[in-house]
């Protein structure tokens, strides 16, 4: 049996077209000549409450005039269109640009109100393209925008979001964020220390997003190279790495901070200060840290740079010199990174006008650096307890969690704002 061809039948946009006068300027004359004239003067002269349009030829009638101008006007219509490709050619310049998501969320209220003006002309799913945002993203946005809650700190509708933070979780971040003695500490450490003390129920990334809502930004960044590859250690006590560096005062003096620390554990082991960068001090450090230990490490290593302070640092105590990036391939990174902790989470926010009571001072942030300063990649140890062996399970922390997440919601159901309540 032949198969039937299925007629087909014109499409509605191209009636209304039709029926308005717009199809001159959007069609060819090939084009007209398929649709015939019969057809055409029958769109034209179509009763106007033929179709049921729920108040879309209303809304054609009030644009048609801006229409015909775009069409009837050739300067218009190619100055729109050039600034149409303009746009997409920013856009697509914008697209990769590290953390434009973010700045697209924040400013999540001039790009709703944006689409939402040019929807009657512009689809939405075009003007979003602009922004390179999905439609779940807008999605998201238009909800936050548009459902504004005023008993909620972050303004998200609480009966929409109830798994929200509750306000007095919001208390604790700003305090802990707020707090002088973790102003330049990383976000990552101060997570860990509020979740070991029991004061904070969520995950690390629920914090990140929170402390950007509440306008804590970083712009810590660090690059990481593809093909590095760091030294690695198994335990504490196989590598000590030594290193000098150099702080300048606000009185223009200048102070050379001499520093030991254990490979594995990141722990400070111990340190110098004196007013020039001295092989002695670093050879006291390993002589004095070494007759300190109960159990004498075996085949142990010290790993400095090829400074000239380093010169005069061979075979102490039975162990081994190498220079980094020269007796091995491996660099001294590991203590590079401490000194950058020590001197830019800790010494320069001091804003120190002298060396008066230094000494005390570093002691004092060597010890938080040590014994109070969790860090992830410990596992959320701190450099003292992984070398003396600990092992934290970051779960213990997190039984609460299911609880405070239950109580959230339940509260976040019932919230006191009266927009939500009506």
């Amino acid at each position: 049996m032949n198969q039937i061809a299925s007629r087909k039948s014109w499409h509605s946009s191209l009636k209304i077209a039709v029926k308005y006068n717009l199809h001159h300027n959007a069609l060819t004359i090939k084009q007209l000549n398929t649709i015939g004239k019969a057809n055409i003067h029958r769109w034209k002269h179509e009763n106007d409450g033929k179709y049921l349009d729920l108040g879309m030829e209303k809304i054609l009638q009030q644009n048609i005039l801006i229409l015909e101008k775009y069409h009837q006007n050739p300067f218009l219509k190619r100055s729109f269109d050039l600034q149409i490709k303009l746009l997409d050619t920013l856009f697509s310049i914008l697209k990769p640009i590290r953390g434009m998501k973010k700045v697209f969320f924040k400013h999540r209220n001039s790009i709703v109100q944006a689409v939402e003006n040019a929807k009657n002309f512009i689809p939405t799913s075009k003007a979003i393209a602009f922004f390179n945002l999905s439609t779940s993203t807008y999605a998201h946005y238009k909800s936050l925008v548009l459902h504004q809650c005023s008993g909620s700190p972050i303004h998200f509708c609480q009966k929409k979001y109830p798994q929200q933070l509750l306000k007095q979780e919001l208390i604790q971040i700003k305090a802990y964020l707020s707090n002088p003695l973790y102003a330049s500490w990383s976000k990552v450490s101060i997570y860990l220390l509020a979740l070991r003390n029991g004061d904070f129920a969520f995950s690390l990334n629920s914090f990140y997003k929170y402390a950007q809502l509440l306008g804590y930004e970083s712009n810590r960044h660090i690059y990481k190279y593809p093909d590095y590859s760091p030294l690695s250690t198994t335990k504490p006590n196989q590598f000590w790495c030594a290193d000098v560096t150099i702080l300048k005062l606000l009185d223009h003096s200048k102070l050379y901070i001499h520093l030991l620390i254990d490979h594995f554990s990141k722990k400070i082991l111990d340190f110098r200060v004196d007013t020039a960068s001295k092989a002695k001090n670093i050879t006291q450090m390993v002589q004095d840290t070494h007759q300190k230990l109960d159990a004498k490490p075996t085949n142990l290593f010290i790993l400095t740079d090829d400074g000239t302070e380093n010169q005069q640092l061979k075979s102490i105590l039975e162990t081994k010199h190498l220079i980094a990036q020269k007796d091995i391939q491996f660099s001294n990174s590991m203590i590079e990174s401490v000194n950058k902790v020590i001197k830019h989470q800790f010494l320069l926010p001091l804003k120190l006008q002298n060396s008066h009571n230094f000494i005390q001072k570093l002691t004092e942030i060597i010890h938080l650096y040590n014994h109070v300063r969790p860090q992830l990649i410990l596992g959320g140890n701190t450099p003292s307890e992984t070398y003396d062996g600990k092992t934290t399970d970051l779960n213990q922390y997190k039984d609460h969690f299911a609880t405070a997440k239950a109580e959230r919601i339940a509260k976040n159901k019932n919230p006191n704002c009266k927009i939500c309540t009506n």
